[in-house]
């Protein structure tokens, strides 16, 4: 099986994502003290290309995703998937067990890894690539999720790049990347 370990904040929620008119709005008010960071995540909109690149990379990659965000920390876990799912991605996307693990204060490197161990009990093949707009692996403290990390700028979130890195961690192709009109 393959994984698409994902953030949210950066990669799906990023840069472009602010220019959105229903952002801007929401952005405004929430400076204003208008409304809640939660209500701002339960009303704010993704990156409608960042999505489509996602989507496109599970069906290719034949994938699924864990949400590593700290959107879990925020709501409870169905809430959460569901408010996620309202932003356009696919219930069907989703590994059917989506969040690693939180214990206490624990960082997402290690509930990552807490995750995977337990996907490798059954899977020993399972792949796993991780998609954050911050470095949270080192490569002397876990060699190997450093090199699954694809490292997203926040100000463009998921972009060709990106998909284009995922596709060869994962050794797939895509022959929609042949034609390029540009």
């Amino acid at each position: 099986m393959k994984t698409i370990s994902l953030d949210i904040d950066g990669v799906l929620l990023n840069g472009r994502a602010i220019f959105l008119p229903n952002n801007i709005k929401l952005i405004e008010s929430f400076g204003e003290k208008r409304i809640t960071i939660t209500d701002f995540a339960k009303k704010v909109e993704f990156d409608p290309t960042a999505i489509a690149i996602l989507d496109r990379l599970v069906k290719i990659t034949n994938s699924k995703i864990l949400l590593h965000s700290n959107w879990r920390r925020r709501f409870d876990n169905n809430e959460c998937l569901e408010i996620i799912i309202s932003k356009g991605l696919k219930r069907e996307w989703f590994h059917e067990n989506p969040f690693p693990p939180i214990k206490m204060s624990s960082e997402k490197c290690h509930e990552i890894e807490w995750w995977l161990e337990n996907m490798k009990k059954e899977d020993p093949e399972h792949e796993i690539i991780i998609l954050d707009d911050h470095q949270i692996y080192d490569k002397h403290y876990n060699k190997f999720l450093y090199s699954r990390q694809i490292l997203i700028h926040p100000h463009n979130g998921l972009d060709l790049m990106a998909y284009e890195k995922a596709l060869d961690l994962f050794e797939c192709g895509d022959e929609a990347m042949e034609f390029r009109p540009y």
